[in-house]
């Protein structure tokens, strides 16, 4: 795909680091958010900057903390999609689940063992990060994806769902592009500030799925969203006589008996000794310690961390 077809939405204060990433991304294709405001905001943001440009285009939807191993069978399901896409539809990437993991949202679609692997199926809903219980059914029924977030549609049809399901959203982003695109960053970041943080799934992927116009294709290829740092662990292997996976160019960690991971960005020695499943963030100015188990947690804190004030840490 040419450069000039790649969008990349991003909170301003990581703007300098994509820009050194990709430089071949055009500078107008780098749509940087004033604040975070979920991922409707900034998908509808892209979805209006390709509207003014091309309403036909077909949008495909990424996050950048996804691992994809196999490139070809990326590409095939990308294809796949592309094609329902084209007559109307909201195509998404569903993931056949390994274990009963809950750290994902699942997909349920209508059938699974009646149809060939790589035709789409309809979805018949969304579901949230289930129990342990749970998960474990959905995996033995068959029927049930992991969410991998991504969307394929036209961007016609993708703001079709915006101005439906959530209007006064709708609203708030093209007064905001308006504002965007005359330049008035004041303003621009004033109206921004002022939408609904919600995501995605809820302003189109549900609303499509009860209007029978969501689809899923099957991802034939190796998966993970590092989303906590129990996933960045899993990408990384630790030897058998070193059972704690160290992270950081610096890092000085010394560890018996353990097993777990460390990020460090600080020159301090971290020791860890008769501690399992650990993990250790290590910066010059916050410390982080919790376990794999808790991971998903991480995120409830920096939630708390905000309510005390705590905002020059995260």
């Amino acid at each position: 795909m040419s450069p000039d077809h790649i969008f990349v939405v991003a909170g301003r204060a990581h703007g300098d680091a994509i820009r050194s990433e990709l430089p071949e991304i055009p500078s107008g294709n780098l749509l940087l958010e004033p604040e975070p405001r979920d991922s409707a905001a900034a998908i509808g943001f892209a979805v209006l900057h390709v509207l003014r440009q091309n309403p036909e285009a077909i949008i495909g939807s990424f996050a950048a903390d996804h691992v994809i191993s196999d490139d070809h069978r990326f590409l095939l399901a990308i294809r796949s999609a592309i094609t329902r896409a084209r007559e109307g539809k909201i195509v998404t990437i569903g993931i056949r689940p390994t274990e009963p993991s809950t750290a994902f949202g699942y997909i349920q679609v209508d059938s699974v063992l009646a149809q060939e692997e790589g035709l789409p199926r309809s979805v018949v809903a969304f579901v949230e990060k289930p129990t342990y219980e749970k998960a474990t059914e959905f995996l033995g029924l068959g029927s049930f994806f992991w969410n991998a977030g991504m969307f394929i549609a036209k961007a016609s049809v993708l703001w079709e769902f915006y101005q439906e399901s959530r209007p006064e959203l709708a609203r708030g982003l093209a007064t905001f592009y308006e504002s965007y695109l005359d330049g008035d960053e004041e303003r621009a970041r004033m109206l921004w500030g002022e939408l609904n943080e919600e995501a995605i799934d809820y302003v189109v992927a549900e609303p499509a799925a009860e209007q029978g116009r969501m689809e899923m294709v099957i991802g034939q290829f190796d998966w993970d969203d590092v989303g906590d740092f129990a996933a960045l662990a899993k990408l990384h292997q630790a030897s058998e006589e070193d059972r704690v996976i160290v992270l950081g160019s610096n890092a000085k960690v010394v560890a018996q008996d353990s097993t777990g991971v460390v990020v460090s960005q600080s020159r301090r020695l971290v020791s860890l000794i008769g501690v399992q499943d650990i993990i250790v963030v290590d910066m010059p100015d916050a410390l982080l310690i919790t376990t794999k188990n808790h991971a998903q947690d991480v995120k409830k804190m920096v939630e708390h961390m905000k309510l005390e004030g705590l905002d020059e840490v995260l």
